[in-house]
């Protein structure tokens, strides 16, 4: 991890990811998000993230923003 990388919140991520706060954190409870504690914080590095979201079936999470500026 570089200084760099931007670490993300619960809310943060949830607002990335397209879920509520609570489906994250029990995404995080269940090990399907990759994650960090620091204290009870749980912190996300948006990097990862990204590579999770790319993961996944379907459109990419560059596609899925085009299409969102486009209202589809």
């Amino acid at each position: 991890m570089s200084m760099r990388e931007k670490l993300l919140g619960v809310e943060e991520a949830a607002e990335m990811l397209g879920r509520s706060e609570n489906a994250v954190r029990r995404m995080v409870e269940r090990r399907q998000l990759p994650f960090r504690k620091s204290g009870r914080r749980v912190l996300f590095l948006e990097s990862e993230l990204r590579a999770f979201i790319e993961t996944l079936p379907g459109l990419s999470l560059e596609d899925l923003r085009e299409r969102e500026k486009a209202g589809v």
